[in-house]
């Protein structure tokens, strides 16, 4: 039988930040990264910590791209901050904006009472806007199946379904260009794991380290064969001509020669 005890520990939060907080429109899932941020934040006596995505995914057993989605609409919204991005190795360091005057007006519930009218309205745009809606999503289809990745993914992997094209679109709702979701893909070929989860674990370390161009995603990989070899980071890597080695070498023995003759 559980029985918690204040003693055990606890966080510490404001009836005001609460009452605020139910009051505002959010989704189960913005709940309840809130819920892990207060808990690692204020249950430590601090007003930010670093907090992966991944981490508050697997804590609430949510999918991380929808942690992904949420999140980013927290940060828009004004109610979470990101004081410092993700890094290599490094979460994002995130904070609780506990001044809910400077969230956005939207997502905080309007006073009780008027109720019918607006209501009525709101039925009525739901109604005019059904069809712009679908033209709508016909066109964003339409764009989905144009994408350089869905050629790539048939092509080397075959059928692409609806739930593999859907969590690539959650990468594209993050931020991520075609180009980059693409390259992943071609890392799982050249890696010899032809199977969306590598390619998708690619693309989610991307995500958590701030990997958001190809030209990052080349970087990082550079600064992770230095590391296999021993290199220190940020050394640049270029291919040498056949005469640019011999003469490489040739000024190495020379200097080896010179240290032997005591010069």
């Amino acid at each position: 039988m559980a029985a918690p005890q204040k003693e055990n520990g606890y966080t510490p939060i404001a009836n005001e930040i609460l009452e605020a907080v139910y009051a505002a429109k959010l989704s189960a899932t913005q709940y309840k990264i809130l819920m892990i941020l207060w808990r690692y934040t204020y249950g430590y006596n601090r007003k930010n910590a670093p907090i992966s995505q991944s981490f508050i995914a697997r804590a609430t057993d949510t999918h991380i791209s929808s942690v992904r989605r949420e999140m980013a609409k927290l940060i828009k919204w004004g109610i979470v901050r990101e004081i410092s991005p993700a890094g290599f190795n490094r979460a994002k360091v995130l904070e609780f904006n506990k001044n809910y005057d400077e969230w956005e007006p939207t997502q905080v519930a309007p006073t009780l009472g008027d109720s019918a009218d607006d209501n009525s309205t709101q039925n009525e745009a739901d109604t005019d806007s059904a069809h712009a809606t679908q033209e709508r999503n016909i066109k964003q289809k339409i764009q989905q199946q144009a994408r350089a990745y869905t050629r790539f993914y048939t092509e080397n992997f075959g059928v692409l379904t609806p739930l593999i094209m859907q969590q690539a679109e959650s990468f594209i709702e993050d931020g991520m260009p075609d180009e980059l979701i693409t390259m992943a893909l071609e890392r799982a070929v050249e890696n010899n794991a032809r199977n969306w989860s590598y390619a998708k674990s690619i693309l989610n370390r991307w995500l958590e380290n701030g990997i958001d161009t190809p030209e990052k995603a080349r970087a990082e990989q550079v600064e992770y064969q230095n590391r296999r070899r021993g290199k220190p980071p940020n050394v640049d890597e270029r291919a040498y001509t056949a005469e640019e080695k011999e003469k490489r070498k040739r000024d190495a023995f020379a200097e080896m020669e010179d240290l032997a003759n005591g010069i």
